[in-house]
């Protein structure tokens, strides 16, 4: 069942996106985020 339930929240997910609805990552920074991170670590 909870693969079910995974699958309708992917679909949901992909559907959003699509219509150009902001979403939240689904696996934590996005590459925006973990660059900007990166830099700040660095000093730049």
């Amino acid at each position: 069942m909870v693969e079910h339930e995974i699958h309708h929240r992917g679909q949901i997910h992909l559907y959003l996106g699509m219509l150009g609805v902001p979403t939240p990552p689904v696996y934590g920074l996005t590459s925006g985020q973990e660059l900007a991170a990166s830099v700040c670590r660095s000093g730049l």
